[in-house]
């Protein structure tokens, strides 16, 4: 079968065709109904075994941190995590357990996952079971906007072979069972591209308004597209000649404390990245800079007060480190971009090895050629992917280079990956790949 950019071949004459939308949307439904009965199945198993959600809950900080939190939203009680130490035992038995302090109210984490999971239990009840289903259905979901996203840079066949990849990446079933906000950041992370893409292409008031909904509802998740929107306008301004350039300058919660991870005198080798690739935030070294960079501040100081000062010394403290010693710096750079996009996954099921092995490793090559041809045709929509990548790599690269943050990145890398993939087997088959200039209009 052709990979080519260009529409599917007609048809012999003596047999009568179908309908080729028809035909096309059979498949999506197929492969959309694939990727919900293996995430749904993803989340069976894992209920009889390790990744059980009710041990998540106990052991988990981050899952524990989340689930307190919209405990508390689900009950009233605001944005607190006075829940945290009776969380554990919650679901066992919801109207048993109380928490221990009163509520008080936090900006450690971003708002938007907690509201979701409040969401669920409002309709669901404390049930955990119920949460990670609709989990499943989400990640579902966003291997569409995977494929819409892609129609908009080729041809239905050309956008199947990123959608494919999305339904099968094994990483994305598994975020499903975990009460983490990978899940929801993934979709409206896609729901932002996906407008942004769209009002590239064709500047409207309707589109601008869903633009800024999915972008907006990424934000609440996680401030990573924050500093990508004024460059993305810069971009459109050069694309357009005629949007004007606003500003922002809000700083994401907690980026000083994932700043110091890397970036502090008590890390002169490394050492926060030990093996398999991710940062420990246990080591000597980051606990004695938090110590020393930490404020003393007065008692009576409000918590989200307390919270943000103590973020912006951190921030300050890291800063300073990195000014004092540039060549350190510049070798974390390296050692961080690695951790993130190093080719192993850290796994050790066989088939997860698998799917990371042809998902991933084998496309890396794929998708910076993507990333040419993106630039080589002046593909508004494909420029705009690699543009977010680019970003991506190159934020989470200074800032918190955990190899996990990158699922969030995997769909972009995807669609542009199956882009050089078109384009290569053109080229191998002397046949020439259609890439619109401008990307689709409708």
């Amino acid at each position: 079968m052709s990979l080519l950019l260009s529409d599917v071949s007609p048809p012999q004459q003596d047999v009568p065709p179908a309908p080729a939308g028809r035909s096309w949307r059979n498949a999506i439904i197929g492969l959309f109904l694939v990727g919900c009965a293996l995430r749904i199945g993803t989340v069976l198993v894992a209920l009889r075994t390790d990744y059980n959600p009710y041990v998540q809950v106990r052991q988990i900080g981050d899952v524990v941190e989340f689930t307190a939190i919209a405990v508390s939203l689900a009950k009233g009680e605001g944005v607190s995590l006075h829940y945290e130490s009776a969380i554990g035992d919650f679901f066992q038995n919801p109207e048993g357990v109380s928490p221990r302090r009163p509520p008080v109210p936090t900006v450690r984490r971003p708002v938007g996952y907690p509201l979701w999971l409040a969401l669920l239990f409002q309709l669901f009840g404390f049930r955990l079971v119920p949460v990670l289903m609709v989990q499943a259905l989400l990640s579902a979901l966003s291997t569409l906007l995977v494929y819409l996203i892609a129609r908009q840079i080729g041809s239905a066949r050309f956008a199947m072979i990123p959608y494919a990849l999305s339904v099968v990446y094994y990483p994305f079933w598994f975020k499903a069972t975990l009460l983490l906000s990978s899940t929801l950041l993934i979709f409206t992370t896609l729901l932002a591209l996906y407008g942004l893409m769209r009002w590239l292409i064709r500047p409207t008031i309707r589109r601008a308004w869903w633009a800024g909904i999915g972008v907006g509802a990424s934000y609440l998740v996680k401030t990573i597209l924050l500093p990508f929107v004024p460059l993305f306008l810069i971009a459109a301004y050069w694309h357009h000649r005629r949007l004007g350039v606003p500003r922002a300058s809000v700083t994401p919660p907690q980026v000083g404390a994932q700043l110091i991870q890397i970036h502090n005198p008590y890390n002169p080798t490394f050492e926060s990245f030990t093996p398999p690739g991710f940062v420990d935030e246990g080591y000597e070294g980051l606990r004695r800079a938090m110590a020393e960079a930490r404020p003393t501040l007065p008692p009576e100081t409000p918590q989200i007060l307390a919270e943000i000062l103590v973020d912006d010394a951190y921030r300050r403290a890291s800063l300073a480190f990195i000014a004092s010693d540039p060549a350190h710096f510049m070798k974390g750079l390296w050692r961080a971009f690695w951790n993130m996009w190093r080719i192993d996954y850290v796994t050790a099921k066989p088939y997860r090895k698998a799917s990371n092995l042809v998902c991933y490793a084998m496309l890396v090559p794929f998708c910076l050629l993507g990333i040419g041809v993106a630039v080589a045709r002046r593909n508004a929509p494909a420029l705009l992917l690699a543009g977010f990548l680019v970003y991506f790599a190159a934020f989470h690269t200074l800032t918190a280079a955990k190899i996990r943050y990158r699922i969030t990145a995997m769909p972009a890398f995807f669609i542009l990956a199956s882009l050089g993939l078109a384009q290569g087997w053109a080229r191998v088959t002397h046949r020439q790949a259609v890439v619109p200039s401008p990307g689709r209009s409708d």
